[in-house]
């Protein structure tokens, strides 16, 4: 997995949708989470990996994956966000004319 840089929100990204910050923080918290747990388990990278031995492997390939939805579902708000600010502003583009 390659390191993806964060850019945090601005201001005058949070003024109108202030829900962007915490979705921040649990983003960068993920990928963190994601990087930290692979390099503690390298051995997860092998298709041979058996994950009942040790017993944890089960629970860190859990997190990964469950780390990895939380950033898509974030990554498809976001984009449901900036969908709906488009919507707007056709909607109050069309109303001028």
């Amino acid at each position: 997995m390659m390191p993806r840089a964060f850019l945090l929100p601005r201001a005058e990204h949070l003024s109108p949708e202030p829900q962007l910050a915490s979705l921040a923080v649990l983003e960068v918290t993920a990928n963190i989470t994601i990087l930290a747990l692979a390099a503690e388990y390298p051995e997860l990278a092998s298709p041979e990996v058996d994950l009942r031995d040790p017993s944890e492997l089960r629970a860190v390939a859990d997190l990964i994956e469950l780390a990895r939805d939380l950033d898509l579902t974030i990554a498809r708000y976001r984009r449901a966000v900036v969908e709906r600010h488009q919507r707007l502003r056709e909607e109050q583009e069309r109303d001028l004319f």
